[in-house]
């Protein structure tokens, strides 16, 4: 039984979504507006920070993704599919710009 549970068919089930990045998700319901508020992510762009150390100033790369928030009537939730082909997106919110440079 416990050997069951510690491997897996030999069954890809992955899809064309799941090799993207992008998700969306619903956070809150509001049965008064009939409208649900979702947040979503895009593919990730590349981040510079310049840090102070011992050693002199350093650049350091990372990742950072693109941040959405925005309502959608309850009857037309999005899938991460449909996330992913939306164009254009949603305006991001207003306080990103305090720390992203587009």
């Amino acid at each position: 039984m416990l050997e069951a549970l510690e491997t897996f068919p030999a069954v890809d089930y992955k899809t064309e979504t799941d090799e993207s990045n992008a998700l969306c998700a619903d956070v809150h319901t509001d049965p008064n507006t009939k409208k649900v508020l979702e947040v979503a992510n895009d593919i990730p762009a590349y981040i510079y920070v310049l840090i102070n150390t011992d050693a002199g100033p350093k650049i350091f790369i990372g990742g950072i993704y693109d941040y959405y928030e925005f309502t959608q009537p309850l009857s037309k939730r999005l899938t991460d599919e449909e996330w992913q082909k939306l164009s254009p997106k949603p305006e991001k919110p207003s306080w990103i710009k305090f720390f992203v440079q587009e």
